[in-house]
């Protein structure tokens, strides 16, 4: 699993961007996790984003309880 996030991260940002300094690319580089981590669809979730897939969790949990 963590290959596939270097291979991403590689792909997707550093791969595609040219940065003057280490704070640029840092900067870039977290911003891109935040994305990926919080806002992108992962198919291993049926295609939604963490944080959607955890409103839906609770809610089922709320529901259920």
């Amino acid at each position: 699993m963590s290959e596939s996030f270097w291979a991403a991260l590689k792909r997707e940002m550093v791969s595609r961007c040219r940065f003057e300094t280490r704070a640029e690319a840092r900067r870039a580089i977290v911003h891109w996790i935040n994305h990926y981590n919080a806002l992108r669809q992962h198919s291993s979730i049926n295609h939604l984003s963490p944080i959607e897939w955890e409103l839906q969790f609770t809610r089922r949990q709320l529901q259920a309880a």
